[in-house]
């Protein structure tokens, strides 16, 4: 039993029963041995704990109970040391420690904060300081070990927070330049400290971690001091510890030592031709030499897969087989220095490499490609010195330390302060399309604008931080959220979160004005008319600029709006409409900026009177404000009792079916708790402004999109359902020149196509359906309707076009090029099909195209007339008969394939002089299919008919890409033909099969981008 003076500290608690409370003092034994202090009784309260708790107890937990039951109290390192026998590390819980070369050793948090210094230094030196080479921890037994130039080895004890010298191993033969520490979770197995030096040699030094091994204390034996011959001629004075000696395995320094725990094997690395060793510890079993001509500075590998990666003065990132050391499986090429750290990361399948002139590339090892190059570590790290460099796998920092210490976050997810430009890092707020420079100018929430190429997908001019804000003196980003160009196109207008609104010049990126309507207040649209410039936010009031002003702030209009506005549209020189969270909807004009109109969007029958007098508009918003019921009585529908008697049960029923676009309902008292917000607002500027005609579409968060005269005389006239999805709403609207057109996308990622020509007009519109059915392959009739289809079946108009998923989350804005017919479409987040934050180029009957416009190869014809393998957009040098093999889609249904005609004159292949060639962009059809193979129509068809290829009776030649179904038929060769006025198809020779589309192809840029972040110290 120990005696009281063992006792090393007096802990003082309170305990509170029913009469009274009283301070007691009570002594806890510090660190003592276990069997000293638990008897048998003691015991079995231990194991009735223990059978309470099903045979397991939380590391907490048992020291709790060895507090409570036997009054001992553990240190953090002896208790683990004592009682966590499984030896398992954990990255989130540990530290980091950082060495100079002048001996001072730092401990850092994982939130890089300081939290002690201590010095490595050399008993035998006492004038001169020591040089530290390299640094290693040992966890398990709670000890440092760092070498030095003065050929040592020191092993530092830090249980309880101190710095002990335990151990000197001097007189290496040569300087030991690198270490590895290697342990088992098993306490049975052996530890390894792995050491390289500069002569080429690699040491073990193998210990049992039983009891701490050799760093045990002893009594009477302070410090232990030896030299390296004294382990190899007289193991006795340290017999807990064993050297094992690899010599002359290199002819130059060991840069990097490492163990392969599968293998079982020792790995390292040099700078000469035998570049990298991999053997076992005896040096009978395995070894594998891996050479390169100028040998390798680095590596890493990855067990599981069994994929080792290296990295070397030649500048090149190498993936081996570890099995297979006389070839490399890729070299990816990309870095202009020395390659001096390489990361892991998806078992091998992503390569992180660090290069002398800090620029960290990432590495795709399937597609051998580089799909990200960092260039943004600051130069105040180490511009001339070498970095060294520790991965966590779990928090995936990078942690680079020379003159200062940088924290990277390898992250797949983008950062807004750190992408390399190509796109955007976040969600894309507006894109626009100058018709006068012919250019794609998109806006994001990451305050970058960037002015692309619309025929390359080329960027032209990037702008960083467009919109800041200072915080604690740093200049922070602040997010886009509305842009639009002047009148004549020439300047750009954007507006930010934090109320600031910007003039640019986009081909320069010259910020020329800066304006604010309100300190953090977001602006949701912005409108640049002759001479003025209008914005609308949280405010809830639009602010007016002068177009040739200097000021940064602006004139007022009227407070009308009694919510944040989220949405606004202009028709110059007329109206302007702004919508606020409440479903309210302001006509305003222009000219003088009075409202003229108000309405309510969720209930849009019902007139609201306008008050011109202040002292009235007082009085009636203090007297709203004031009573509770009024308030919650406005928020709820209440229909007259002459409209519920006017409505027939045929109108209530197909309003009843407009709602229920699936199985899924909200509840009635669900439904009134608030109106209606309006999220997208757009006018359909070639309408007439009459009090018939629909000219402003706007959406509501319920899925319906209405539409609304802007006539004074006015108002609501109709709406349609724009979502076969439930909760799901528009977002974005777009349309083109004519408005013929209305593309409406979702917050789920789908984008539809209506044809508004015949839809809330006094006129009448005559459809041509045979065209739009060839424009649009979606009019197809069908097998099995989609939901899209199923939920307009009883809604005429507007006419449905066409319906498909461009991206998996938010359609945040649209844009629509008539030039080239193309509708340009951003999502919220990480949702394109193929790379993130990606613009998405579609036709305007759904296909996705290539940023880079596919060349046609064409093949002569055979005539002997035509040019060989003559390369034109369309063929058109041919004179003879030729056909394209292009690889483009532009339907769902139908693959590109143009037949010119026979400049021969010839109208048939049997009056041609040559050969008339019909090729199928799948495989060419078979002359043994009881089918027909003909040619397809061109892609981009005229507005007549006439030009499509027809057979000797005059009906259009349609090409299926459906497969024939016959047994003996190797071809994708079903034949299809369709009349020009319309009529229905019919198929002939061989069995159709089901009319389904081909697999559609949606082709974005390859590039995945890898966040880096990084956070300055």
């Amino acid at each position: 039993m120990a005696n009281e003076s063992d006792v090393k500290s007096i802990m003082t608690f309170s305990t509170k029963s029913e009469a009274s409370t009283a301070l007691q003092n009570i002594s806890r034994w510090k660190n003592a041995p276990l069997h000293e202090r638990c008897t048998i009784t003691d015991m079995l309260k231990i194991k009735e704990a223990f059978q309470a708790n099903m045979n397991k107890m939380l590391p907490n937990e048992f020291r709790n109970l060895l507090r409570t039951l036997l009054n001992v109290e553990y240190d953090d390192d002896d208790y683990k040391i004592l009682f966590m026998k499984d030896r398992s590390t954990d990255p989130m819980q540990g530290t980091y420690i950082t060495a100079s070369r002048d001996g001072m050793i730092n401990w850092w948090s994982l939130d890089m904060v300081l939290l002690r210094t201590a010095f490595s230094s050399s008993p035998h030196l006492k004038v001169r300081i020591t040089w530290v080479t390299d640094l290693v921890c040992m966890p398990d037994v709670n000890i440092i070990v760092t070498s030095s130039t003065e050929r040592d080895l020191r092993f530092y004890d830090c249980t309880a927070k101190t710095f002990t010298l335990k151990i000197v191993i001097t007189s290496w033969e040569f300087m030991i330049c690198t270490m590895y520490y290697h342990f088992h979770k098993d306490i049975n197995e052996k530890c390894l400290l792995i050491c390289g030096d500069v002569g080429g040699n690699v040491r073990v030094l193998m210990f049992s971690p039983i009891k701490r091994g050799p760093f045990q204390n002893q009594p009477g034996k302070a410090l232990i001091q030896l030299r390296h011959v004294d382990l190899q001629r007289k193991p006795q004075l340290l017999p807990a510890m064993q050297l094992v000696e690899l010599t002359r395995v290199h002819s130059d320094w060991v840069r990097q030592v490492s163990y392969y725990e599968s293998l079982h094997c020792v790995v390292s690395c040099s700078t000469c031709v035998d570049s990298l060793l991999m053997c076992d510890i005896a040096g009978s079993k395995t070894h594998n030499m891996f050479k390169v001509e100028k040998g390798i500075q680095c590596f890493a590998f990855d067990e599981a897969a069994h994929v080792l990666v290296t990295g070397g003065p030649d500048c090149a990132v190498r993936v081996w087989n570890p099995f297979v050391p006389s070839k490399c499986n890729a070299i990816l090429l990309g870095h202009h220095a020395a390659v001096t750290n390489i990361v892991l990361q998806n078992n091998g399948q992503t390569v992180y490499s660090l290069s002398r002139d800090r620029i960290i590339k990432v590495w795709d090892v399937h597609g051998q490609v580089c799909i990200q190059t960092y260039i943004d570590v600051p130069a105040q790290v180490g511009e001339r010195t070498p970095i060294t460099a520790v991965y966590n796998p779990v928090s995936r920092e990078y942690i680079l330390a020379a003159m200062k210490v940088a924290v990277l976050v390898l992250d797949e997810q983008l950062n807004p302060a750190h992408t390399d430009g190509f796109t955007h890092s976040r969600a894309v707020a507006e894109v626009l399309y100058n018709p006068l420079f012919k250019v794609i100018i998109t806006c994001g929430m990451d305050s970058i604008i960037i002015n692309w190429d619309p025929a390359t997908g080329k960027r032209n001019t990037l702008i960083r931080d467009a919109h800041t804000r200072l915080l604690h003196g740093e200049l922070i980003p602040v997010e886009i959220t509305a842009a639009c160009f002047d009148p004549g196109y020439q300047l750009l207008l954007t507006g930010a979160r934090n109320g600031s609104l910007k003039v640019w010049n986009f081909n320069t990126g010259i910020c020329l004005r800066t304006m604010s309507i309100e300190h953090m207040c977001e602006v949701t649209s912005c409108f640049w008319v002759e001479g003025r410039i209008l914005a609308v936010g949280w405010n809830r009031h639009v602010t007016e600029f002068e177009e040739t002003g200097t000021g940064s702030t602006g004139k007022s209009w009227e407070t009308r709006h009694s919510d944040d506005v989220l949405a606004a549209a202009a028709r110059p020189p007329l109206a302007l409409a702004t919508a606020s969270y409440n479903s309210e909807l302001l006509l305003w004009k222009l000219e003088t900026g009075q409202p003229y109109r108000r309405f309510s969007c969720t209930e849009p029958t019902l007139r609201i009177k306008m008050q011109y007098s202040k002292r009235e508009a007082r009085a009636s918003s203090s007297a709203q404000s004031s009573s509770p019921a009024s308030r919650r009585a406005s928020s709820m529908r209440r229909p007259s009792m002459v409209e519920r008697e006017s409505v027939s049960a045929s109108t209530a029923m197909r309003k009843a079916y407009a709602r229920r676009v699936s199985t899924v309902s909200l509840p009635a008292r669900a439904q009134h708790m608030r109106q209606l917000a309006v999220h997208a607002i757009i006018f359909l500027l070639t309408r007439p402004c009459s009090m018939n005609v629909a000219s402003l579409m706007l959406s509501l968060e319920n899925g319906q999109v209405q539409g609304w005269s802007d006539h004074s005389a006015g108002g609501y006239q109709g709406s349609f359902q724009a979502i076969h999805t439930a909760g799901d709403y528009v977002s974005a609207f777009a349309t083109d020149t004519n408005n013929d057109y209305l593309f409406t996308g979702t917050t789920i990622g789908y984008i539809k196509v209506w044809l508004m020509r015949n839809y809330l007009r006094n006129e009448e519109v005559h459809i041509c359906m045979p065209k739009l059915r060839l424009e649009f392959p979606f009019l197809w009739r069908d097998r099995l309707e989609g939901r899209a289809k199923r939920c307009v079946r009883q809604q005429p108009l507007p006419l449905l076009l066409n319906s498909y998923r461009a991206h998996l989350r938010c359609v945040t804005t649209l844009a629509y090029v008539d030039e080239l017919k193309l509708l340009f479409s951003f999502p919220m987040a990480h949702s394109c099909l193929r790379g993130p934050w990606d613009i998405m180029w579609w036709s305007v009957s759904r296909s996705s195209l290539l940023w880079l416009p596919a060349v046609a190869r064409t093949t002569a014809c055979e005539c002997g007339a035509c040019p060989v393998n003559t390369c034109t957009r369309w063929a058109a040098s041919c004179p003879g008969v030729s056909t394209l093999q292009g690889s483009r889609l532009t339907s769902r249904k139908l693959r590109v394939l143009r037949l010119l005609r026979c400049g021969a004159g010839a109208t048939s292949p049997a009056t041609c002089r040559g050969r008339w060639r019909r090729t199928s962009c799948a495989t060419s059809p078979s002359r043994s299919c009881a089918g027909r193979t003909e040619p397809r129509p061109p892609s981009r068809y005229s507005e007549t008919t006439s030009t499509y290829p027809r057979d000797q009776i005059g009906r259009i030649l349609l090409f299926s890409m459906t497969p024939c179904q016959l047994s003996r038929c190797t071809a994708r060769c079903a034949w299809r033909l369709a009349s020009p006025c319309g009529a229905p198809a019919r198929r002939r020779s061989c069995r159709p099969g089901a009319r389904g589309s081909s697999a559609r192809v949606a082709r974005t840029s390859s590039t995945t981008h890898t966040n880096i972040e990084l956070h300055s110290l």
